[in-house]
């Protein structure tokens, strides 16, 4: 039997609330600001949900992805790719290198509404200065988890440059984590958008903010 509204709807209003902003800058070549584009985070996927359980049960992370970037397939069930056995729950890389596309924040151009199945981006943009490419600069955290009043949150940061001599539009956003003994890379997290069109010389930071409130 469900509460009365009223009741139901002030115990909502207590719970905990987790959610993630996503912030998307364009500059010029002078580093100034042409355009911003804001918006909530709602498509964590089915991964960092089942990331999350392992850790809690202390059991192989491979029993329960969904799938992984470099799987081999996407079973819906779990990853593919890794060594029999091999486990991720100690610790995962966000963080990558310059020119390195595999893991960290990420984008592309698919238009495709997230699903908690997804394991790829629709379309991702490709390291480098060619057609369509964009070259991806280090990954990095611009706030460590700090507190203020209630609300914890950490902060993920990248910055991206056109030098294709084109214009690019970016659709989608992903986050990968990564392995560092198996190099095996996780989406744990996709959010489509309209369109933010990147001139050629222009750079783009985008920067995700997680969020969680007792």
């Amino acid at each position: 039997m469900r509460l009365p509204f009223l009741i139901e709807k002030k115990l909502h209003e207590r719970l905990g609330t987790f959610h993630s902003i996503v912030y998307l800058d364009v500059k010029d070549i002078h580093g100034k600001i042409v355009k911003s584009k804001k918006m909530v985070g709602h498509s964590l996927t089915g991964n960092f949900l089942q990331f999350l359980y392992t850790n809690f049960s202390e059991e192989n992370v491979t029993d329960y992805l969904v799938s992984s970037f470099n799987g081999g397939s996407n079973t819906n069930t779990k990853s593919t790719g890794g060594p029999a056995g091999s486990t991720y729950q100690a610790y995962m890389q966000c963080h990558a290198l310059t020119n390195d596309a595999s893991y960290g924040i990420v984008l592309g151009t698919g238009v495709v509404a997230p699903t908690a199945f997804d394991y790829i981006l629709g379309v991702q943009i490709l390291n480098g200065t060619g057609v369509g490419q964009l070259s991806h600069l280090p990954q990095g955290s611009s706030q460590a988890p700090a507190a203020v009043g209630n609300t914890t949150s950490f902060v993920l940061q990248r910055l991206y440059q056109n030098n294709s001599g084109a214009t690019i539009s970016p659709t989608e956003l992903g986050i990968y984590i990564k392995s560092p003994t198996t190099g095996q890379a996780i989406l744990m997290f996709r959010e489509t958008f309209a369109a933010v069109a990147i001139l050629a010389t222009q750079s783009l930071t985008a920067k995700v903010t997680f969020e969680v409130t007792t």
